[in-house]
């Protein structure tokens, strides 16, 4: 306990102002809620979680949702961010999917009529869904999905088919169990014309018996890495009729005589992917704090060895481990930072389409799903660092992490494969390219690319640590590699064109390397504009703090693609490489001392940590308490034992 309350004291910013930062104006309803949750018996966090099956997990996971549903009214979306949190707070349950994916499909594809119904229903808790896109045979590749909706004129209803096994939904969450309804895609096929991949409400279980339907196979897909909470499930339709209302008809609709009707952004009808991509981004900054706060104590309440005055030395006095955990902060902090510029942007381009204003939609689609790719990828990576800075505690499930860690590496793949994504991004740039080649002017996060020739005239003016003492240096270093990169990448593309290669060939087999480090230099340049101009907002040692996270950040990055300078002629010698990992080694010194009041800002209870070493003392005596209530030290174990194991191992006395 001393150990952190010592390293309390020499904070010298503002923890509080921090959390303002992350969680805005409702962190104190957010906190209030956190601790009702942590407090009741039935939403409380205990060791005795980790002895569950997973048939008790999800039992569990429902009576949490049915507190949360009798205490508050969780369809507001005025209060959407505090909605979020909550259930963050008490991890992944069979209701996931129907709170998000579900409830925004219809309420983003759906016409005025179908959102005035089908809300409604969800609000009153009169419907449970799910949305069931994916199928077993196609993941990112939604325009090639093979479930069928064919129109019958004589009846004015969609028939709706899984015709093959690979056209079996699969990975719906909510669906194994518990939803009765679902949003289902599939092409929408009338007088023998296919007109693309829709969305359709489809019931799937009786209302009364919750039995599936005629023509309806689902049940839940078996044991996961993780996520044993949420039932993800299976669906498979066969002959299913549903009345042709039931197309979710913004975005496409069909007229009673068959002929069909699509407004000029059809493709707008994917835009629930795009929603969840910038929540997923949000959700990375959440797995991540809870991971790095259980770190950071475990790390300032231990020790290893001796220093060179014969004292004990704390685990986080180790460089390597600053190395692992300092930046894995900085990071932190970038994506936090940035889910809010993602989500006011996400705001913007909604307002520009409802004034019919499309300019947007690409600039919008590309930064979701990159920047989803970039943070779940190293979210994951970093979770794992904090995991592995516990020692063999990390592998425990009392220590909280392996738990943080399965419930998020999902993310990697859902709602977009993580090299589709960027993929998606790095098309967006070419295009951008070709168009600025063409004499178009650039503008948004992709302004700077207008002074490409200039920027590959720059070369590197430090000399010394005190050049890298502004965070504008490195700007500039984020800014050069973006646009040689996209100069190298598209000049190539060029060059393979002029070439003869076909463009698929060279985009997914030859190129595709290029393309993503593209893609991942121009979303680090933006992160750290977002991330340095959220810096600028504070005031004193705060603001101090935060440009130093910021810079970091930057050097971390410069560091991973330091070749790309010398190859472009920014580094003409060694010597700025050498200042830059200097300057990291002082950035790790200097932030030491910030690390737990860093952390602390997350603002999670112990609680919602559930781990042996959340708290302030160094979690030994907590292991060893949680580990002798293990359901395996009891009589019945010993029984086992005595009458299956003994008898043939051990000789009996003569």
């Amino acid at each position: 306990m001393e150990n952190l309350a010592q390293e309390r004291k020499g904070i010298d910013f503002s923890v509080k102002d921090l959390t303002n930062l992350i969680y805005g104006p409702n962190i104190p309803k957010i906190i209030e809620r956190w601790n009702i949750l942590a407090n009741d018996p039935v939403t409380k966090n205990t060791p005795d979680l980790y002895w569950l099956s997973r048939k008790q997990s999800l039992n569990k996971a429902y009576q949490k949702v049915k507190f949360v549903l009798d205490k508050w009214k969780v369809y507001d979306e005025k209060h959407e961010e505090i909605i979020w949190d909550m259930f963050k707070h008490i991890g992944p349950t069979p209701f996931d999917t129907h709170f998000t994916m579900f409830r925004l499909a219809i309420q983003a594809l759906g016409s005025p009529k179908q959102r005035y119904k089908w809300l409604k229903l969800i609000k009153e808790n009169k419907v449970i869904g799910c949305y069931a896109q994916t199928e077993i045979g196609h993941g990112s590749d939604v325009r090639n999905i093979e479930t069928t909706a064919v129109y019958d004129k004589s009846t004015q209803e969609f028939i709706i088919n899984s015709p093959t096994v690979s056209a079996s939904k699969f990975w719906i969450g909510s669906l194994g169990l518990t939803a009765n309804h679902c949003v289902v895609f599939a092409k929408l096929i009338s007088d023998g014309n296919n007109y693309g991949v829709h969305p359709f409400i489809v019931q799937i279980r009786s209302m009364e018996s919750h039995h599936p339907l005629k023509g309806i196979t689902l049940g839940d897909i078996g044991p996961k890495l993780g996520w044993g909470r949420v039932d993800n499930g299976f669906l498979q339709l066969h002959s299913v009729r549903v009345p042709m209302e039931n197309l979710l008809s913004k975005y496409g609709r069909i007229r009673r005589d068959g002929t069909y009707y699509s407004p000029p952004f059809a493709n707008m009808r994917f835009f629930v992917m795009m929603e969840i991509r910038v929540g997923i981004i949000r959700d990375c900054s959440r797995h991540l704090a809870k991971a790095l706060i259980i770190a950071a104590r475990y790390c300032f309440n231990n020790t290893e060895n001796l220093d060179s005055d014969g004292k004990p030395m704390k685990i986080i006095d180790y460089q390597g481990y600053q190395y692992s955990l300092i930046p894995a902060i900085a990071n932190c902090y970038a994506i936090y930072l940035t889910s809010h510029k993602v989500k006011q942007m996400n705001i913007n381009m909604l307002l520009k389409l409802r004034a019919g204003d499309l300019s947007y939609v690409k600039e919008m689609h590309s930064i979701a799903s990159g920047l989803k790719s970039l943070f779940t990828s190293q979210t994951l990576k970093d979770i794992e660092k904090c995991r592995e800075a516990l020692g063999m505690h990390g592998y425990s499930l009392l220590s909280g992490l392996p738990t943080i860690y399965l419930d998020f590496s999902p993310s990697v793949t859902y709602e977009g494969d993580n090299t589709v994504l960027m993929l998606q991004c790095a098309s967006f740039l070419l295009k951008a390219i070709k168009g600025l080649k063409a004499g178009q002017k650039l503008r948004d996060s992709l302004q700077y690319l207008n002074y490409i020739d200039i920027y590959m005239k720059h070369t590197c003016k430090v000399k010394s640590l005190r050049d890298l003492a502004n965070v504008l240096s490195f700007e500039e270093f984020l800014r050069v590699r973006s646009c040689y990169v996209a100069k190298r990448t598209s000049e190539r593309f060029a060059r393979e064109m002029d070439e003869g290669f076909p463009f698929i060939e060279i985009f997914y087999e030859r190129a595709q390397s290029d393309l993503i480090e593209m893609a991942k230099a121009h979303l680090v340049l933006f992160v750290f504009l977002q991330f340095k101009d959220a810096a600028m907002t504070q005031k004193g040692k705060t603001k101090k703090v935060l440009l130093k996270l910021c810079e970091l950040y930057a050097a971390i990055y410069i560091k991973e693609g330091i070749a790309e300078y010398y190859e472009c002629g920014f580094f003409t010698n060694g010597k700025p490489e050498e200042i830059l990992d200097e300057k990291i080694e002082v950035l790790l010194s200097e932030l030491r001392y910030a690390v737990i009041g860093l952390t602390d800002a997350f603002g999670y209870t112990d609680n919602a940590l559930n781990s042996a070493f959340a708290g302030d003392k160094d979690g030994l005596e907590t292991l060893q308490n949680w580990a002798e209530k293990s359901t395996f030290n009891t009589e019945k174990a010993l029984k086992n034992f005595k009458s299956m194991v003994q008898p043939n191992f051990i000789e009996p006395k003569l």
